[in-house]
C-alpha cells in the first residue's frame, strides 16, 4: 500500500524483489533491488545519480496507478468477477 500511496503521489520508488510488486519496474515507475543491503544501497546511489530521471520515473508511478488502481476501475473488475 505505502508503494501505491508513494506513486500516487508521482514519487519515483525504489522497491525489493521481496514486495512482489514488479508491475512498478516494469511500467519504469521505479527501481526493483534484492532485498539485502548492497543491492538496497546501489538503488539509492543509483535514484542519486544523473543516470536515473526521477521525475519521468515519478510521472510513469502515477500513471501506473491512475491506469490500475482508480477507484472507478477496480469497481469495473469488481463488476465483472461478480457477473460470472
Amino acid at each position: 500500500i505505502v508503494a501505491l500511496e508513494a506513486a500516487a503521489s508521482s514519487s519515483a520508488i525504489l522497491i525489493t524483489k521481496e514486495c512482489d510488486f514488479s508491475e512498478l519496474a516494469l511500467a519504469s515507475a521505479g527501481i526493483e533491488v534484492n532485498a539485502n543491503e548492497t543491492e538496497v544501497g546501489e538503488g539509492i546511489r543509483l535514484a542519486l545519480s544523473s543516470k536515473i530521471d526521477l521525475k519521468k520515473l515519478g510521472n510513469n508511478a502515477k500513471k501506473f496507478v491512475l491506469k490500475n488502481y482508480d477507484w472507478n476501475i477496480i469497481a469495473h473488475k469488481f463488476i465483472n468477477i461478480f457477473s460470472k
